[in-house]
């Protein structure tokens, strides 16, 4: 089963189980979000013990075939922001490398 959970819902929940209040909370998930675009804007790896790793994954300039019409394209290079959770969130038996039931 899978939830979503929207910037609004997350910041209520979080400030109801922090015991802070609503812009405290607004605040540090704002600092939080700065913190996490500043290290991997600077291409750096920033990994949170127990949430996981976010860092840019770089993407080089390649050519793509259309299946369809056969026309080349050049696709310019591109950076992607990754995050990977750490195995402690997705269940991930470190010993095993397979999923825990």
């Amino acid at each position: 089963m899978q939830c979503e959970m929207n910037a609004k819902e997350f910041i209520s929940e979080l400030s109801a189980r922090s015991g802070f209040n609503i812009k405290e909370t607004e605040k540090a998930v704002e600092q939080l979000s700065d913190i996490i675009s500043s290290n991997i804007s600077e291409d750096r790896i920033l990994i949170i013990n127990g949430f996981g790793r976010f860092f840019v994954e770089k993407h080089v300039e390649h050519v793509e075939v259309n299946a369809e019409t056969s026309a080349k394209m050049l696709m310019p290079p591109k950076l992607s922001a990754v995050y990977v959770p750490s195995r402690l969130l997705t269940g991930m038996d470190k010993e095993k490398d397979t999923y825990e039931d």
